[in-house]
């Protein structure tokens, strides 16, 4: 077997780099290529005490100590290169890194069949879960171009590793031992098979242009003659050599396609013709058909990175209707507008007066600026941006116009008939759908309040009537204002998409809004650009500078506006304009697209996208049907109505409303008054979902629905990045995350030493600390003590939902027969020394639970497997749970929780560990710990009509448990 050991990660054969280092003074580190036995690799991690040592105790030290460490890649390179994929001669190994995604425990059951080698990572003992590495030997080396092919299928077959180890060139770290955590740290020597790619793992196929493309029909191709002329030596000079014949008959193939004239085609066939190739390139000439040619397939006959500019510049001609995309172009109005004409030159040939009407009207079109000036009418937007630039009060009592969050002071008011001859004007009513998953409270709310109107009108610009399954509409009217300036979209698919994205917009020279939705990010690509930027996000829309962007509607010397999702909508750029730059880091539905491409409101002739994706194969994506999902919902729905109604006393079903009323929301399901729903709009956020996952999966839908849009897509390009910039830029986001959290515990344990001592400062230190106090005095009026306000706030540092979960045990009733119940009497039977379980007694209470839900919560039939909220966690048995013959029961429903779900199902209800280990009669178990017998461990008083007796088993269990947590 082959390896390269780099002395560490900076490592390179490479003279140049080695010279440079040594201009600057630093030490020179060495690359040794040996050949090594698989046997004296594996005696050399398990003897540990011939590991190298280093010692650290926190994470700062632990990165200062990581940069010494030894590096290795178990194949072989070519000497004297530069440390880069393309330099790699073959691998003999596969190495995974693992750090939490699954314990030590799983993984060696999940490879029992194979021979490997585990250690310890270098993190173990300071970072959280299991950290470890696996080195699997292959039973036969790999290509650089076989390990590509299988790139896609390793990631798949071991999802619990790093995804960088399937990269062609990752560096892992010899077994190193920190003196600080020696205990902590293992090796273990696995017996089996050396794995075999091609035998042992389902092939997946790689991602490629080719089947990106692959159900799009593009513009004709259009090379110049010099461009024609650049195709020829770029393959030529990456394939000299190199082809046998069918490689070259494929080539031949892909350069009819493109019209390359016979000459120059003849010139390339030989160029690349492997020495002694007995098929001339005249033959093979003949023989070649364009019609079984892909034009994309030429980029692999160039080098990686080759552009190849005739191919850009396509543009998407035709977009075949797929059935999954519903189109429906029955209008009660359809009106295209002149440059000069708006909403108000046609309002008159609608009719508003009664029932819900939806108005789909594209921007420019003056929808909120009529509607807002009209009497008798309550205008309502989702932010407060929108609601600035159209009014000075943000209240529907002492005005006309506010946010979504108004809506309450329509609901609270007691004669609702003021509203009986008034119009409610819902903007950007898309977010009704697209913002469910956070906002859904204030939307169900919003809707149960239309029925107080005269009418309703509902106003966006990329809607539809059919996506909307709970809102029945008495008009659909649309009004279309054609963009003056073209709209062109340019694709690119990313290995490293974090540094093409800020090369790309230093290239820029236009007026450019970039969407980043990840603030560390956002704050990164303002250091790194050398353009005059503004960030707009939530730390800092309430400040002067933001405030008057937003009031201003003008860039004035800003080039370039860096914002996450909350620039999508309410920002409105008025600068006059010739051509803008758009820029979009990651998957953004095309709706949002459009809404975020129309933040420029004056561009007269281009505005261009450019859309930053990661790279990712394509998936077979099952079909929709929305009728189904709702039958099954209403199944549910009967389901549930059964097991509820044959509960006796109101305190048990008042009990099984709160104990599964987050699974019946994942599930499309509320309870109302007695009886079970389905929820129309979870069913239509849930169909928005779909139809965004099937754009981000099939570039023809995600095409087709742009199209409709004005929308020119062109063809989509592959960028790897370069790969030092995206190791500075993650190392930069990591310094910036941990500076954050330092400031945000700081201003947390601020808030904590000032309760104690009883001198709360509000409007003193910011949003987090105030907010933070109030969401402690929401829990203090339902029965926390002041005292459990700095453990609390503690939680709350580490869970950002903490508080929720505190709310979730402070409505908790117990009755004897709940869930959380059930595991405390199971647990206090198993329960080990600081409350530790072993894995096996975890999966005992995990199936009981399992049994317990689907009797309950799913009328014990098997309904459970089909439900969102706990099919991943469930599955049906092959056998009976039980082994004792004398109390099986073969009818019994056979519903088990699946392999390493055991932790989940109980986390639902009770608060457990991470995986670990502890010593019980001698011998070393796997198991958790129960840090509460609730969600937080922190106490709530119940209100006296609420008490139930106490369960003396489960007191006795309760008191070490808060002995360990320090009460």
């Amino acid at each position: 077997m082959k390896i390269t050991a780099f002395e560490n990660r900076y490592a390179s054969d490479n003279d140049a780099v080695k010279e440079k280092a040594a201009a600057k003074g630093q030490r020179v580190a060495n690359t040794l290529h040996q050949d090594i036995e698989w046997a004296g690799f594996v005696e050399g991690v398990i003897n540990k005490d011939e590991w190298k040592t280093f010692s650290a105790i926190d994470k700062a030290s632990y990165d200062q100590c990581k940069q010494g460490f030894d590096g290795f890649v178990f194949g072989e390179m070519q000497p004297g290169k530069p440390r880069s994929s393309e330099n790699v001669v073959a691998f003999h190994a596969i190495v995974l890194d693992i750090d939490g995604g699954a314990t030590v425990s799983e993984v060696q059951e999940d490879l029992r069949q194979f021979e490997y080698v585990m250690y310890s990572s270098g993190g173990t003992g300071i970072k959280e879960g299991d950290r470890f590495r696996v080195v699997m030997p292959l039973h036969s080396p790999l290509t650089p171009y076989e390990w590509k092919y299988y790139a896609s299928s390793l990631n798949e077959r071991f999802p619990y590793s790093d995804q960088s180890f399937s990269k062609s060139l990752q560096i892992q770290y010899f077994p190193m031992l920190n003196t600080a955590h020696v205990d902590k740290f293992i090796y273990y020597h696995g017996v089996g098979k050396w794995i075999d790619p091609g035998n042992d793992i389902q092939y997946v196929p790689a991602l490629s242009l080719e089947t990106i493309v692959s159900t799009t029909t593009w513009s004709d191709l259009n090379f110049t003659s010099d461009e024609m002329g650049d195709l020829a030596q770029a393959i030529t000079e990456h394939c000299c050599n190199q082809l046998g014949y069918e490689d070259r008959r494929i080539l031949a193939n892909r350069l009819k396609l493109v019209g390359m004239d016979w000459f120059t085609s003849k010139t390339v066939l030989d160029a690349v013709a492997r020495p002694g190739a007995t098929n001339t390139s005249e033959q093979i000439w003949n023989g070649a058909d364009a019609a079984y040619a892909r034009v994309e397939g030429l980029y692999k006959n160039v080098a990686k990175g080759i552009r190849i500019p005739a191919i850009e510049r396509r543009i998407v001609r035709a977009v075949q209707v797929l059935p999954h995309v519903q189109v429906d172009t029955r209008y009660d109005g359809d009106w295209t507008l002149a440059e000069d004409e708006y909403l108000s030159d046609y309002v008159e040939q609608m009719d508003f007066s009664s029932g819900v009407s939806l108005l789909i009207s594209s921007v420019g079109t003056g929808k909120t600026k009529y509607w807002s000036s009209r009497k008798n009418i309550k205008f309502v937007a989702p932010l407060t941006s929108i609601v600035e630039s159209i009014s000075d009060t943000n209240n529907l009592t002492r005005g006309n116009v506010g946010t979504w969050n108004q809506i309450e002071s329509i609901i609270n008011t007691k004669d609702k008939s003021i509203f009986k001859d008034m119009t409610l004007v819902v903007d950007e009513a898309h977010g009704l759908i697209c913002d469910y998953s956070y906002k859904s409270n204030l939307i169900n709310r919003l809707i149960s309040t239309f029925d107080a109107f005269k009418s309703v009108v509902l106003m966006s610009g990329t809607v539809k009537a059919e996506y909307f399954s709970s809102i029945n509409f008495s008009k659909v009217y649309r009004l279309r204002k054609p963009s003056k300036a073209q709209k062109n979209l340019y694709p690119i698919f990313c290995t490293n998409k974090d540094a093409s994205i800020i090369q790309h917009i230093n290239m820029l020279t236009n007026r450019t809004i970039v969407l980043v939705n990840d603030k560390k990010f956002c704050k990164v690509v303002q250091n790194r650009i050398d353009r005059k930027s503004l960030i707009v996000n939530a730390d800092v829309k309430d400040t002067d500078e933001i405030s008057r962007f937003f009031k201003s509607g003008q860039m004035n010397d800003y080039e370039v506006i860096i914002g996450t999702n909350s620039i999508v909508e309410g920002l409105s750029i008025e600068d006059k304009l010739d051509s803008v730059d758009v820029v979009i880091w990651d998957d953004l539905d095309p709706d949002r697209i459009e809404q975020f491409t129309n933040r420029f409101r004056n561009v007269n002739t281009a505005k261009n996208v450019w859309y930053f994706v990661d790279k990712r194969t394509v998936e077979d994506i099952e079909e929709y049907n929305r009728d189904t999902v709702v039958h099954d919902a209403k199944v549910l729905c009967d389901s549930l109505q059964s097991g509820y109604e044959r509960i006796q006393t109101e305190a048990l079903r008042r009990s099984f409303i709160k104990q599964f009323s987050g699974d019946m929301a994942q599930d499309m399901v509320y309870f109302r008054h007695g009886k079970f729903y389905v929820s129309s709009t979870s069913v239509d956020y849930d169909y928005f979902s779909y139809r965004a996952q099937v754009s981000r999966n099939d570039f023809n839908v995600f095409s087709q629905r742009l199209h409709a849009f004005g929308f020119n897509v062109f063809f989509p390009r592959m960028e790897d990045g370069d790969v030092q910039s995206a190791e500075q830029i993650r190392e930069e986001k990591r310094i910036i995350a941990e500076a954050n959290k330092k400031e945000r515990d700081m201003k947390l344990d601020a808030l904590s030493a000032d309760i104690q001592n009883n001198c709360v400062q509000l409007g003193q230190y910011g949003d987090l600390y105030d907010s933070t106090h109030g969401s402690v005095q929401k829990l203090v009026v339902k029965g926390m003590d002041w005292k459990d306000a700095t453990a609390v706030i503690e939680g709350y540092k580490q869970d950002e939902s903490f508080f929720a979960l505190c709310h979730d045990d402070a409505d908790f009733t117990p009755t004897g027969a709940t869930i959380r119940e059930l595991i405390s009497d199971e647990a206090q039977k198993v329960l080990h020394k600081n409350g530790f379980i072993t894995s096996a007694d975890a999966n005992r209470i995990a199936n009981l639970v399992v049994q317990k839900v689907a009797a309950e919560y799913a009328d014990g039939t098997e309904l459970l497997l089909k439900t969102r909220s706990w099919a991943s966690d469930v599955e049906k048995c092959n056998a009976s749970l039980s082994n004792d013959l004398n109390n099986r029961n073969d009818q019994a429903l056979q519903i088990q929780v699946k392999q390493n779900r055991s932790r989940a199902v109980l986390n639902r209800y009770v608060r457990i560990g991470k995986s670990c280990t502890q010593r019980i009669g001698g011998k070393v178990e796997s198991g958790y710990r129960i840090e509460a017998l609730s969600r937080t461990g922190i106490s709530f008083s119940q209100p006296v009509s609420y008490m139930m007796p106490r369960n003396p088993a489960i007191e006795e269990l309760k008191d070490p448990l808060k002995r360990l947590r320090g009460y």
